[in-house]
């Protein structure tokens, strides 16, 4: 896909893709890295403008981003794909506009250790290990979280010290955890499933039926 593949500095640790990009988080740099088609269908070749991490902006303090997400079309500033560092603070990154920083809002309660999270349908989920639960921010169009997260979770939330990835599709939560597959259909405790099935290190979901697990 690439010619002459990936330099041997970059390590990734999450893929996106686009309608004709994909993006890769690199773990060592803490940078999204773009790659776009030629005019080979097949090939793809590095972006070597595009700027996606924490020196890309200076109106707030940015550490190294953990995970990223493709945003649709007219999403704020013409951004083409969303990043977030450990502090929540989100990256909206675009190859033809500036990269732009913007703070999520903080619950009341805080947030100890975010690792993950999943966009859908302009709704953001966000996984804070450190206090076992998961937010969830309504976004509106532009794919912007200006409002305070609600609880995905009931009263007992499933483990997540062990979550590898997750994934949301229509209102159900995916997570990758030590070999097993949890699907969570509802807000309550009674939506908690064990999945079975192949389990790798990674978790994507496309268009899936509630029944092709069931």
């Amino acid at each position: 896909i690439l010619s002459g593949g990936l330099p041997s500095t970059i390590s990734v640790k999450r893929m996106g893709a686009a309608d004709t990009d994909l993006y890769l988080l690199d773990s060592n740099s803490g940078n999204i890295i773009r790659l776009y088609k030629t005019t080979n269908a097949y090939q793809y070749t590095i972006d070597a403008t595009f700027q996606c991490g924490p020196s890309a902006v200076t109106s707030l303090q940015l550490t190294p981003l953990i995970d990223l997400a493709p945003l649709p079309p007219g999403s704020y500033e013409n951004a083409t794909v969303l990043g977030m560092d450990a502090n929540g603070v989100l990256l909206y990154c675009g190859p033809d506009s500036e990269a732009v920083a913007v703070q999520l809002p903080v619950p009341d309660t805080g947030t100890a250790k975010l690792t993950r999270f999943s966009l859908n349908s302009s709704v953001l989920y966000l996984m804070d290990v450190g206090n076992m639960r998961v937010l969830r921010y309504l976004g509106d169009t532009e794919q912007k979280f200006e409002y305070e997260p609600v609880l995905y979770f009931g009263s007992v939330p499933p483990r997540m010290d062990d979550v590898v990835s997750m994934a949301v599709h229509m209102d159900e939560l995916y997570m990758l955890r030590a070999g097993q597959l949890l699907r969570v259909d509802d807000f309550d405790d009674a939506g908690l499933q064990l999945m079975t099935g192949t389990v790798g290190k990674d978790l994507a979901i496309g268009f899936i039926n509630r029944t092709d697990y069931d």
